[in-house]
């Protein structure tokens, strides 16, 4: 590489880091942004009137780098008002976490209580979590 073609590559990679953060929405990503909107709707009238009602949740699933993540990201920061499950925060609005892969209902419950706080000290049968 000579050194006249280091200010093209950088010039490249701003236009590729561009690229990656432009967002088109489309029929799943409007489909999201309902679910979660009417969710969201009916659990801060929950919290207005202290009920302690079933909440319900949203589960994306697609293949890895299908966007997942970035749909999530973006669908909260248009929202930023939100209250986000935050040790000692109260009544939260969103709870958000990852499940690693190979997925299982152990493994999305177990991370479901460490991002609620509720740390295992040791190993929990998938029926107990």
């Amino acid at each position: 590489m000579t050194s006249d073609s280091r200010p093209q590559l950088e010039a490249v990679d701003i236009q590729i880091a561009r690229l990656r953060d432009l967002f088109v929405a489309h029929q799943a990503s409007d489909e999201l942004r309902l679910s979660f909107d009417r969710q969201l709707r009916e659990r801060r009238a929950a919290i207005r009137l202290g009920s302690r009602n079933k909440v319900r949740g949203l589960a994306l699933i697609g293949a890895a780098g299908s966007g997942k993540s970035t749909a999530v990201d973006r669908l909260i920061e248009t929202h930023p008002d939100l209250i986000i499950v935050e040790e000692g925060s109260g009544p939260a609005e969103v709870i958000k976490f990852d499940v690693p892969s190979p997925v299982s209902l152990k493994v999305v419950g177990t991370e479901l209580l460490s991002a609620l706080g509720f740390e295992l000290v040791r190993e929990k049968s998938e029926a107990l979590i």
